[in-house]
């Protein structure tokens, strides 16, 4: 049974190098789709591969498990190019067709958000098999959302269920993935409960500064969907949003999240907020791979 854990990442630099790590020894290989806009200047040159991310994940290999891939659009085989704004649902169609040719019996999908944190190798097994023999075609895991803030979805489970967890699904020539919201499988999932995700959106990684890198996700989520007119501005104004329109409200939006109640980055270190920090993060993530976690 050969699993291949898939990411994607481009237009902002994010938690990439986490989400690889909390994966890194439950799964054999990992495909991570690195290229996007550049928000600075989104009319120029598509598919620009974040720096970053490339000298990080090589730093965390261990193993030679991870293959970087900068994506070409025109190889998209099943996704419809009206479906997948600015390239996010490219990008993922894109990993699961590597993964297919890669010869993945199952893939393991999350964002470059996503953080797994008690999901071990034994179980992703077990619930493959499983799915084998009953004919469940994949899984939804839990998702952590936002759970350092006071509020915004900020109640632990199993009261707050989303759907925006990680997915692990049976390889198919055909997957694909939208681009708008969360991208998803084209198959439903099966909902795991006990099994979660945390989602680290809301709050910036150490090592970059916290205004830039909500800016970036801000411009980026506004970018997307007003390229295929599905902002409320594109209904309302019946035209797409300019250049300078996107950055003020991706500006006015970081300056609203940084402002709220709750967002104070010490609440990230407060046992009061569940589940608590994720240990890739705490650890750092080459010693949370070298010492075999999760487990």
């Amino acid at each position: 049974m050969k699993i291949i854990g898939v990411t994607t990442c481009g237009a902002y630099e994010s938690w990439t190098m986490h989400t690889v790590a909390s994966i890194y020894n439950i799964v054999d290989q990992i495909i991570v789709i690195n290229g996007g806009i550049d928000v600075n200047d989104p009319d120029g040159p598509d598919n620009i591969p974040l720096t970053r991310e490339i000298r990080q994940l090589k730093e965390i290999d261990i193993e030679q498990k991870i293959t970087q891939i900068k994506p070409d659009w025109n190889k998209v085989k099943f996704a419809k190019k009206e479906s997948c704004e600015a390239g996010r649902g490219r990008n993922i169609s894109l990993a699961f067709q590597y993964a297919y040719q890669a010869g993945a019996d199952w893939i393991y999908k999350l964002d470059s958000d996503q953080i797994v944190d008690n999901i071990t190798k034994e179980e992703l097994n077990d619930l493959s098999e499983a799915g084998n023999r009953l004919g469940i075609s994949g899984y939804r895991f839990a998702e952590y959302a936002d759970f350092f803030r006071v509020y915004d979805r900020a109640q632990a489970l199993p009261n707050n269920f989303t759907d925006d967890g990680s997915l692990f699904f049976k390889a198919n020539k055909q997957a694909w993935a939208t681009g708008q919201g969360s991208p998803v499988h084209y198959s439903d999932q099966k909902e795991i409960h006990d099994l979660r995700t945390f989602h680290m959106r809301r709050i910036h990684p150490p090592d970059l500064n916290e205004y830039i890198y909500h800016y970036k996700r801000f411009y980026y989520h506004l970018y997307g969907p007003n390229s295929i007119l599905e902002l409320g501005e594109n209904k309302t104004l019946g035209r797409k949003l300019t250049h300078d329109e996107i950055v003020k409200k991706a500006k006015e939006q970081t300056k609203s999240l940084m402002s709220s109640q709750g967002h104070l980055r010490d609440h990230f270190n407060s046992e009061k907020f569940p589940p608590g920090k994720p240990k890739v993060v705490i650890m750092g993530c080459k010693k949370y791979i070298e010492k075999g976690y999760p487990k």
